[in-house]
C-alpha cells in the first residue's frame, strides 16, 4: 500500500510538471517553484546564458533538493556561471544550445541530466563538480572523447542514449555501480572495457550493434549481479565469459547466442545465477526449447524472465 501511495504521488508530480511546460511553452525567463518536502525548481525558458547569475523572479529559499531546469536556452556555461545557485543539487538541460559548457563549482550538485541539446564539446566540463553521483546524456549533439568524464570519481549511475562514444569513457570511472547504454555506436566490447570498474553491480548494454565480446572482458566485475545485453547483435555467448561473476544473478542475451551455450557451466561458475532474461516476442524462438531442457537437467531453480516492452517489437532469435 506504501508503495503504491509512493508511486502515485510522483506520477501525480510528474503530471503536473508536464502541464507546466506545456503551458509554459512560450515563456521566457526563469520561475522558482517551491514544492512540499523541502523542494524547490526553477524552470528557465528561452533565456541566454551571457551572464553570472540566472534571472529569478524570485529568492530562492534554503532547500534540501535545488534543481535547476533549463529548456530551449542559448549561450555559455562557465566557471563563473550560476553564481547565484550555487546550491543545486540537481541540473537538467534540454533543447538548449550551448557555446561553452564547463561547470562551475557546485559542491552539493550530484544529478546531471542533459537531453537533446547542441554541447561544441564536453572536455573539462565536470572537473569541478567532483561530488556527481549520477550523468545521464542522450540525443545530444555531440562526440564524448575518452577523457570527458575524467575527475568524476565519486560517480556510481551513468546512462546514455543515442550518443558517439566507445567504452574507453569508463576509464576513470572507478566508483561507477550502475551502468546503462543504449542506441548508441558500440560494436565490440573490449577484453579492458571493465578494468577500472570492480564496483559495477549493473551492465545494460542494449539496441546497439555489439557482435563481439573479448577474452576475459567481465572478470573484473566481481560484484556484478545484472548483465543484460539482450538487444544485440550478438550471435554466440561464451560461458567462459562468466568464470569471475560469482555474484551473477540475471543475465540478457538473445536467444539466438544460445545455441552453442554451455548452460550448466555458466550456472556453475556463478553459484547466485537465478534467471535469464529475453523479450516478449522471444516466447516461441527455437532456441528457448533447448535452453528450457537443459535447466530441466540441472534442476537449480533457474527461471527464464521475459521482458514486456513496447519498444522492443522484436525477437532476439535466428
Amino acid at each position: 500500500m506504501k508503495h503504491s501511495l509512493t508511486r502515485m504521488f510522483k506520477l501525480l508530480i510528474l503530471w503536473f510538471t508536464y502541464v507546466y511546460l506545456i503551458n509554459a511553452e512560450d515563456r521566457t525567463g526563469c520561475r522558482v517553484d517551491v514544492n512540499a518536502e523541502n523542494h524547490t525548481d526553477i524552470y528557465c525558458f528561452n533565456i541566454a546564458l551571457d551572464k553570472n547569475e540566472i534571472p529569478l523572479d524570485k529568492t530562492v529559499p534554503p532547500s534540501e533538493f535545488l534543481t535547476l531546469h533549463l529548456f530551449r536556452s542559448s549561450g555559455s556555461i562557465d566557471e563563473n556561471s550560476l553564481a547565484n545557485l550555487r546550491d543545486l543539487t540537481t541540473l537538467s538541460i534540454d533543447g538548449s544550445h550551448l557555446d561553452k559548457f564547463i561547470l562551475p563549482e557546485l559542491p552539493r550538485l550530484t544529478y546531471v541530466e542533459i537531453q537533446s541539446s547542441t554541447i561544441p564539446h564536453l572536455k573539462g566540463a565536470f572537473k569541478n563538480v567532483n561530488n556527481l553521483t549520477s550523468l545521464s546524456l542522450g540525443e545530444n549533439t555531440i562526440d564524448i572523447d575518452e577523457d570527458d568524464l575524467e575527475g568524476l570519481n565519486n560517480l556510481e549511475r551513468l546512462k546514455i542514449y543515442k550518443e558517439n562514444l566507445t567504452l574507453g569513457i569508463l576509464k576513470h570511472l572507478k566508483n561507477l555501480k550502475g551502468l546503462r547504454i543504449t542506441h548508441c555506436n558500440i560494436e565490440e566490447i573490449p577484453s579492458a572495457a571493465f578494468e577500472n570498474n570492480p564496483n559495477l553491480v549493473t551492465v545494460h548494454i542494449g539496441d546497439t550493434p555489439v557482435e563481439k565480446i573479448g577474452e576475459g572482458a567481465f572478470d573484473p566485475l566481481k560484484k556484478l549481479e545484472t548483465l543484460w545485453l539482450t538487444t544485440t547483435k550478438l550471435k554466440s555467448f561464451d560461458s567462459d565469459l562468466t568464470k569471475e561473476l560469482k555474484n551473477l544473478k540475471d543475465l540478457g542475451i538473445p536467444a539466438r547466442a544460445l545455441t552453442n551455450l554451455n548452460t550448466k557451466k555458466l550456472i556453475d561458475n556463478s553459484p547466485n545465477f537465478s534467471k535469464f532474461d529475453f523479450l516478449f516476442y522471444d516466447t516461441q524462438c527455437p532456441e528457448l526449447h533447448k535452453l528450457e531442457g537443459d535447466l530441466s537437467k540441472i534442476k537449480k531453480g533457474v527461471s527464464i524472465g521475459f521482458l514486456s516492452d513496447w519498444r522492443h517489437p522484436q525477437k532476439t532469435c535466428t
